[in-house]
């Protein structure tokens, strides 16, 4: 009699999608961990800053109530928001740099995550990662999951400082859930502009446009008390609203929880129902071929980065009109507080004339994002060789150093822009205020931030040629440590062989000191001696990527 053996039951051969996704979120922690530890360093250090200043400069409630005094200007107010409990270190800080906080956070947020995302997408790599079994959506979950524990590091070095110095824990807790859930309302709002819209320009200059809509609102609804019912429709108002170290108003807290997961589920739920490289909304093109801007390399780099050039007008724009007309109520408050009038001294600021000095010195604030700009647009090189378009361009008779000399000055006219841009602004709040500030006084100071211009586009286009996956980083890093010596050591009047070390010592301050010619043949040989290398570094190296 024959037995029957029954088969043995084979091992399921079916992949877990667990190690895939585990892979997945690493990834995008190994191509974000730069950018956003030097984020979080740069949060805590100027939350700390501003702890000390205030502790240093407004020591007696008389100079905090004169502080009190200047909060209630209308131009001061569209700014930096309508004030808490200013009195107090920590409030202070929130409100004197929570502006600028939020802006570079939600602009770092929305830039990674259409990268990522869209980007992956535009250059090819997303096929290759959705070939594993990994389905669409639960890459991209992977991707705002890894963002959205960065926006907490956000919250949570934002809100060191006050832990560290002794502010009371309770507002330190209140600022770390806000810029948190701040910051996920914007890596949410740059994922949802990566589904929506094609190619990866588009969707960064709609994430970013977002941004900007919302700071507008805000200014908007600080402009006047029968408009302050618009900060409930911002999400820069939201936080506002928490009233950070004022009665910390936690119940604000839930409109930027809810909005962020709203618009993270709609983002994942769109990708798993389009095509990779699809999107709802893509740049409209005739039957035909536009040939707009198609001259030659230069040309068409215009044509690629327009879009985020017109977005950091618009956003340099709206700040230095702001910054222009606070002019007046900055020079009569220096007029009033002497203490504040010592500090802004000790920190460079030349008052002989106070409204020409305040202006020069916004000339040296602005400065820093037009030497972090300069990172990103020669950065566009390295992202074009990462996606092996680079060499079909240098096969086409394209020579190599030429290519990359057209790029610096590309770099550096798109700077300028920026520059010009910014100078307007600056005049024309100035003059709606009335401030007693000439034209030659504004043009020049803003002029003279062309040499930090010239020395960290040299800076971004030897890290091209030598080491291209510091294109960016480099720049960015150099000129964010730069500025912070400059304001932490002048602050603290360290040795000026320390303090001249940042370029950001040397611009003008006027109106007693303008900047010197060595300063300018210092900063703009080294650029141009830093640019040359790299061409001829890049001549000699190996093309990465494709």
């Amino acid at each position: 009699m024959t037995s029957v053996v029954a088969p043995a039951t084979l091992p399921s051969t079916k992949p877990s999608r667990r190690p895939i996704l585990t892979g997945q979120t690493r990834l995008t922690w190994r191509l974000i961990r730069r950018g956003v530890t030097l984020l979080w360093l740069s949060v805590a250090v100027y939350m700390a800053v501003e702890v000390l200043v205030f502790r240093h400069a407004y020591p007696t409630t008389a100079a905090r109530q004169r502080l009190l005094e200047l909060s209630s200007s209308t131009a001061v107010r569209v700014m930096q928001g309508v004030p808490g409990r200013i009195d107090t270190a920590g409030g202070f800080a929130v409100w004197d740099a929570g502006w600028m906080v939020m802006l570079v956070v939600a602009s770092w947020a929305v830039l990674n995550v259409v990268r990522l995302t869209r980007g992956e997408e535009d250059v090819g790599r997303a096929e290759l990662a959705l070939s594993r079994p990994l389905s669409a959506r639960h890459s991209l979950a992977a991707n705002l999951l890894v963002l959205t524990l960065a926006a907490a590091g956000v919250g949570a070095f934002g809100a060191l400082p006050f832990v560290v110095l002794g502010e009371p824990a309770a507002g330190a807790a209140a600022w770390a859930i806000g810029l948190f859930l701040f910051t996920a309302v914007a890596v949410a709002a740059g994922a949802l502009a990566a589904q929506v819209f094609a190619p990866r320009r588009l969707a960064t200059a709609a994430g970013l446009g977002f941004v900007a809509l919302a700071f507008l609102l805000r200014a908007v609804a600080n402009s006047s008390h029968s408009r302050s019912w618009l900060s409930a429709l911002s999400p820069f108002g939201w936080l506002d609203r928490v009233r950070v170290y004022g009665g910390d108003d936690w119940q604000w807290l839930a409109p930027p929880a809810v909005f962020a997961a709203l618009l993270g589920i709609t983002a994942v739920l769109l990708r798993a129902r389009r095509d990779t490289g699809a999107a709802l909304l893509r740049s409209t093109e005739s039957p035909e071929s536009s040939l707009r801007l198609l001259g030659g390399p230069a040309r068409f780099g215009w044509r690629l980065g327009g879009g985020l050039l017109l977005a950091w007008s618009i956003t340099l724009a709206v700040c230095a009109v702001v910054f222009g007309l606070m002019t007046k109520a900055i020079v009569d408050f220096i007029n009033q507080d002497d203490s504040y009038r010592k500090l802004i001294q000790s920190m460079g600021m030349d008052l002989s004339d106070p409204a020409v000095g305040f202006v020069s010195y916004m000339a040296a604030f602005t400065a820093l994002p037009f030497a972090a700009f300069t990172g990103w647009r020669v950065g566009a090189a390295w992202q074009e060789e990462c996606a092996g378009r680079l060499p079909n361009l240098l096969v086409r008779g394209v020579v190599r150093w030429r290519w990359l000399a057209m790029t610096a000055v590309d770099a550096f006219l798109a700077t300028a822009v920026l520059v010009v841009v910014t100078t307007l602004g600056v005049w024309a709040g100035v003059r709606w205020s009335g401030a007693p500030v000439g034209v030659a006084q504004i043009v020049q100071p803003f002029a003279g931030t062309l040499t930090i211009v010239v020395l960290f586009i040299g800076i971004a286009v030897l890290m091209f040629g030598a080491m291209p996956q510091l294109t960016i980083v480099a720049p960015v890093t150099l000129a964010v440590l730069g500025y912070i010596l400059e304001m932490i050591g002048s602050s603290l009047r360290w040795p000026a062989a320390v303090v001249g070390v940042s370029p950001f010592h040397h611009l003008a301050r006027l109106p007693s000191q303008p900047m010197t010619a060595t300063a300018i043949v210092v900063m703009v040989g080294a650029g141009l001696l830093a640019a040359a290398v790299g061409v001829a570094a890049f001549t000699r190296r190996d093309l990465r990527g494709g």
